[in-house]
């Protein structure tokens, strides 16, 4: 067994090793290749992306560099919006905002941005809308057009969230050319997304399909998965409106299957949810509840607030339909009571 002695005295040349390996210059490039790294491969393949921030958070506090810290801690919060977990993602980037030097005015619009994305996700617009405009008025002032390009595209995203839809789609139409002009095929993606999402949202499914097999396209073409499965969701929930039901069923596996392919639990328990409301449209209610039940613990062990709702309310459903009407009940009371709240139109279907 360790003496104390012996445990001190480790714990002491650790700590020595740490403020070595943290200040010294070679030491310094290789937390920012961990930090390089995430970053490129956050938005297609999180978990990786996770293991080399986290190797870069493990030491920050022994760190001097205020930039280097934000960045550590900003590329943290990235990975984790990514990895669906908001939570986190906006405690780390408002740690990153906390540790950035002033003077840093265009870095400081980018974290204001990235901000409101993640507070957009916990559904708060008024907050969320706030960072997004702070943000877009210094990128105005230093014209800088990428920082623009992504305020226009939260601007989008806000406004849809908030059921402004074309207010939505007028930022994102500014947002697009930009995006062109820069070559940045991930924004491309993202804007032709919102763009066919606010369609759907307007009752024009056929356009919307449009612009996001346009988007599907692009993702493909860059092996990017995430996005791929996203779509693949949306395409099928257009097809779904319009009562082409073996199309949606296509996508809505398509979709699980991309997910699946990078392990991305959010899109996973969308298209399972999603194949059993499908099973649940054709009366199939014991392939329904299969596909419910592995979407429904995937949703419950990861919060994932609007899915939860979605799968109760095609249990209620089924069990409205099979009679069962105290099951029934108790799945759209869930949706209705629960302190995480899910969105409006949920409660609404419920009720």
């Amino acid at each position: 067994m360790m003496s104390l002695a012996k445990f001190i005295l480790i714990s002491l040349l650790h700590v020595l090793f740490c403020i070595s390996y943290a200040n010294s210059g070679e030491d310094t490039l290789i937390i920012r290749d961990y930090i390089k790294k995430a970053d490129r491969l956050c938005s297609i393949y999180p978990d990786s992306a996770l293991l080399y921030s986290q190797k870069a958070l493990n030491i920050v506090s022994f760190i001097d560099d205020p930039y280097l810290v934000s960045k550590i801690y900003k590329t943290h919060g990235i990975v984790f919006y990514h990895k669906a977990r908001y939570d986190s993602s906006t405690y780390y980037l408002k740690l990153s905002i906390t540790h950035i030097p002033k003077k840093e005015s265009g870095y400081l619009a980018t974290l204001y941005n990235l901000y409101g994305s993640a507070l957009i996700m916990h559904n708060e617009f008024d907050t969320a809308l706030y960072y997004i405009q702070n943000s877009f008025d210094i990128n105005t002032k230093l014209e800088l057009k990428k920082g623009l390009m992504n305020n226009y595209a939260n601007f989008g995203l806000v406004y849809k969230c908030m059921g402004a839809y074309d207010v939505s789609i007028s930022y994102i139409y500014k947002g697009l050319p930009i995006a062109e002009e820069l070559r940045d095929t991930l924004t491309i993606i993202k804007l032709l997304h919102s763009i066919g999402s606010n369609y759907r949202s307007m009752g024009k499914p056929k356009l919307g399909i449009v612009y996001c097999k346009k988007a599907l396209d692009y993702s493909l073409a860059i092996h990017n998965y995430k996005r791929a499965s996203e779509l693949a969701n949306t395409i099928a929930n257009f097809y779904k409106d319009l009562a082409q039901y073996d199309e949606a069923m296509r996508n809505y596996q398509l979709s699980y299957d991309y997910a699946h392919k990078i392990n991305y639990p959010t899109m996973e328990a969308a298209a399972l949810v999603n194949i059993g409301l499908y099973y649940a449209i054709d009366n199939r209610f014991d392939s329904a509840m299969h596909y419910l039940a592995k979407g429904y613990h995937i949703a419950q062990n990861n919060n994932y607030i609007s899915i939860i709702a979605a799968a109760d309310i095609t249990y209620g459903k089924i069990y409205t339909e099979t009679k069962q009407y105290d099951k029934a009940l108790q799945h759209l009371l869930n949706v209705i009571d629960s302190e995480n709240k899910a969105e409006n139109s949920f409660i609404d279907k419920a009720y």
